[in-house]
């Protein structure tokens, strides 16, 4: 049922239940394979195309997994930049013991 981009439902309770289990053990499972990753990479960090192109994870997909992390404390921002394909500067994310604490305001936009 991975291949599914929603979890089909015939709209009754336990339809519900079911794909909203299903659902959730695959963000799981996505967010413990980002966390990984991150924690592979060490000081260096990712930018979040980086981490779309190195695991593979569609970055529609990547972004809300790399917030949760963030909102957990998981990762954090490095305070670093690095240019993205197309020039642009992305935030470098770094696992949080890589990185103790946030770095100070305005280093990077959020």
């Amino acid at each position: 049922m991975d291949n599914y981009e929603y979890i089909p439902s015939n709209g009754t309770p336990t339809s519900n239940a079911a794909a909203l289990n299903m659902t959730t053990a695959r963000a799981s499972k996505i967010g413990a394979k980002l966390m990984a990753y991150m924690t592979g990479r060490g000081r260096y960090g990712a930018t979040l195309q980086e981490a779309e192109m190195d695991t593979g994870i569609n970055g529609n997909t990547l972004r809300p997994r790399m917030l949760t992390l963030r909102k957990r404390g998981q990762v954090v921002d490095s305070g670093q930049y690095r240019k993205t394909l197309d020039g642009n500067n992305a935030v470098v994310w770094v696992v949080a013991d890589e990185c103790p604490t946030e770095p100070s305001e305005g280093t990077a936009a959020h």
